[in-house]
């Protein structure tokens, strides 16, 4: 019969589908694998086939041209007085509040919210709620008309639809933290008579801890007691300490391959220092949450750009001039960076505006090569139009930014199945999708700057991990 399993997230999608191949072989049989989901796969399974969803980085862009188009009255009640408005940041907020509300399964308006819910936002509140919910309603008209729907609004219409979901059965494997709104379409799927099945891995006694979904019930956790030795706790402060600790431990624990031990940080920020540690030791490792993105070369020359972009220091430009993928393209010596800065260092410049390092007489022979350095960078980014104000368009910024990358990254050849590719296909599909953005708006075009589209791709790439494949 159909069914699905829904598990917790991909990488327990993918170790149940590893286990139960690996059962099938070792009894000697085949296997006809089931549909293995995530909670939002289901979700986004359930949409109607006619349903184009739009990306969330559009709806943001339409939310801050949209909040732009509100008055300062109704600005200020939303936000408070600001001296410089953030529109992009302010669309951030709406954009969070609105995926608060699709999770939790309600909508802006109080009247969507259950009894309880509804005494408690004050009249200034609903009011606030008001303007979102017509603002949020004017663009999913917009959308609308171009065939495209947000993406919160049709989730929760399509899953709280029983006959939406094609399959017969649902198996719940372990999924201990699942969001209102998902449970209330498990609800709705039950009251179908569809059948849902729980499997929960945990003592018979604590059964009074999960709810009929195998959802965990707080107030059971909250007043039991964790049954851990003494002798088990090791306090330590700093990552360094943290690891020597941790290695002691793995030392002790005899019998316990390495490849079986899972380490947790409170901090993922301190996973690369204690890695690195585990490392030294001979110890292989891989971080299950994948490579930061953020320390990709591509990640670090937008930003290097940005920063020399907005503020034109000299910190920022010898940042830009050290960038291994800058000093390929322009053939820079380790000679030139060395006598940058020397002239930084005796002249100690806060800014480099004009198109040529200022420089006496006497010494331009000295720092001829600094100058040298500067005006090819310079070019470049004049070359490409970088330096552009808010006043060019959106669609005109793109086509420059994407002709400096071309020439940056242009020949670079990557294998297909390359962590980089998928950094590259972030940034270049950030520029359609802007691009995308702009097209919906009509006559009201979007007017962002160079540095407000990198920034764009930026902060698309941070929430982006690139895996990191298992080793021996």
């Amino acid at each position: 019969n159909p069914f699905k399993v829904i598990v917790q997230s991909r990488s327990a999608a993918r170790q149940l589908r590893s286990n139960l191949l690996h059962l099938a072989g070792e009894s000697g049989h085949g296997i006809s694998l089931p549909i293995i989901e995530t909670p939002y796969q289901y979700t986004l399974s359930c949409l109607p086939t006619d349903v184009s969803i739009v990306d969330e980085l559009v709806v943001k862009l339409l939310i801050s041209q949209q909040l732009q188009q509100l008055s300062d009255c109704d600005v200020v009640k939303l936000f408070g007085k600001q001296v410089n408005r953030d529109w992009r940041g302010y669309a951030e907020q709406v954009y969070t509040s609105l995926r608060f509300c699709t999770h939790a399964g309600v909508q802006f308006n109080p009247i969507t919210w259950n009894d309880d819910a509804r005494k408690l936002p004050t009249s200034e509140a609903i009011e606030r709620f008001k303007i979102l919910e017509s603002l949020i309603e004017c663009i999913s008209n917009t959308l609308l008309e171009e065939g495209f729907a947000i993406a919160h609004y049709a989730i929760q219409d399509a899953i709280l639809e029983p006959s939406n979901c094609e399959v017969d059965e649902l198996i719940l494997a372990g999924v201990s933290d699942l969001q209102p709104l998902f449970v209330q379409a498990l609800d709705n799927y039950c009251r179908a008579g569809k059948n849902v099945e729980v499997l929960i891995r945990a003592p018979e006694q604590c059964s009074d801890g999960f709810n009929q979904f195998g959802v965990v019930n707080v107030e059971y956790w909250s007043s039991r007691p964790l049954d851990i030795a003494e002798h088990c706790i090791h306090v330590a402060g700093a990552p360094s300490h943290q690891s020597s600790v941790l290695l002691h431990a793995i030392n002790n624990e005899e019998g316990i391959p390495v490849d079986e031990l899972l380490v947790s940080v409170t901090d993922e920020t301190k996973s690369p220092v204690v890695k690195q540690h585990i490392e030294d030791y001979g110890i292989q490792t891989r971080i299950g949450s994948g490579q930061d993105v953020t320390q990709a070369l591509p990640f670090l020359m937008l930003q290097a750009c940005v920063d020399w972009i907005s503020s034109r220091s000299a910190h920022a430009f010898a940042s830009l001039i050290r960038h291994p993928d800058l000093i390929d393209l322009l053939k820079i010596l380790e000679s030139d960076i060395a006598t940058f800065d020397d002239w930084r260092m005796q002249y100690r410049p806060e800014f480099l505006l004009e198109d040529s390092l200022r420089v006496n007489k006497r010494e331009e022979k000295k720092f001829a090569r600094a100058k040298t350095l500067y005006e090819s960078v310079h070019e470049l980014f004049c070359k490409h139009h970088l330096y552009q104000s808010g006043e060019s368009s959106s669609s005109h910024n793109i086509l420059c930014i994407r002709g400096f990358l071309l020439e940056l990254y242009g020949g670079v050849s990557l294998r297909a199945e390359s962590p980089l590719l998928g950094v590259f296909r972030s940034i270049f599909g950030t520029l359609e999708l802007i691009q995308e953005a702009d097209s919906l708006l009509g006559d009201k075009t979007l007017k962002l700057s160079i540095e407000e589209i990198l920034r764009c791709a930026i902060e698309r790439l941070r929430k982006a991990t690139l895996p990191e494949y298992p080793n021996e």
